[in-house]
């Protein structure tokens, strides 16, 4: 099975028996409901090599999806975290 980087994978290059990966970050960004809840963004990046010790770099992926993302992938932080309202 051939390892695909799915960050930039374009709809026409899909094919059967690829693994997809790409990376999601979680960022705590502060204080900022309030000054008392804590606030996170998620960001959708390209898959790094083994041994690439770079903060990984990528786009948000859109506020309406970001509680859902977090729910499912970190949930720990949904307890006390909110969604950074920011853009």
């Amino acid at each position: 099975m051939p390892v695909v980087n799915a960050y930039n994978l374009h709809p026409d290059e899909v094919e059967p028996g690829q693994v997809m990966i790409f990376t999601v970050k979680l960022m705590v960004t502060g204080y900022k409901i309030g000054g008392k809840t804590p606030t996170y963004r998620i960001y959708r990046c390209p898959y790094h090599q083994e041994g690439d010790e770079r903060e990984p770099q990528g786009t948000r992926i859109p506020k309406e999806l970001e509680k859902a993302v977090a729910k499912a992938l970190f949930p720990v932080v949904t307890y006390e975290c909110k969604p950074d309202p920011s853009g």
